[in-house]
């Protein structure tokens, strides 16, 4: 049941966007529900997760495009390659901070820039090698950027959710 509220608020939440730059990168709130999750409730198989996640955003921006007659076949394939972004930034994250062992890790907002940079990297690099336009005029600023605002709402999230979790603990 958990997992299955993961993934429907995470589709919910992608299909809210802020653009970023002059290009066609936007900051979307998909990733930060599903993130937070991960660090808050530790599912057994995040990646698997991050999947199903990525599948259900993808259904949703497709669906609500196709509602307002927006969409087109190369608008749904480049929604596809964010699917790669999702998985990646768990995979990144899992390594980063669930299964980091060093005895000075990153604090949790620097070592989310870093998987949310790593992330769109990667899904940059699969959509120039699919020859996606999209991201065409989408510069480096304006990905570290969304790295940095999705980190710092990520952050806020699992505060506030540790915030009143510890007062509702010491209300009982």
């Amino acid at each position: 049941m958990q997992t299955a509220l993961i993934i429907i608020l995470s589709a919910l939440a992608s299909l809210v966007s802020i653009p970023v730059g002059n290009g066609g990168f936007r900051i979307t709130f998909g990733i930060v529900v599903l993130i937070s999750a991960l660090h808050l409730f530790k599912p057994r198989h995040p990646l698997a997760l991050a999947l199903a996640t990525g599948l259900a955003v993808t259904l949703a921006r497709i669906f609500m495009d196709s509602m307002s007659m927006e969409m087109t076949a190369a608008l749904a394939s480049s929604y596809l390659l964010e699917i790669a972004f999702y998985v990646a930034y768990a995979w990144i994250y899992r390594w980063a901070v669930t299964t980091n062992t060093s005895p000075y890790p990153l604090p949790l907002a620097v070592a989310l820039v870093l998987c949310d940079t790593g992330a769109n990297t990667i899904e940059f690099s699969l959509r120039h090698l699919a020859s996606d336009t999209i991201w065409d005029t989408t510069s480096f600023s304006a990905i570290l950027l969304a790295a940095f605002v999705r980190s710092v709402v990520i952050v806020f999230v699992i505060w506030l959710s540790n915030y009143f979790s510890m007062r509702k603990s010491s209300a009982r």
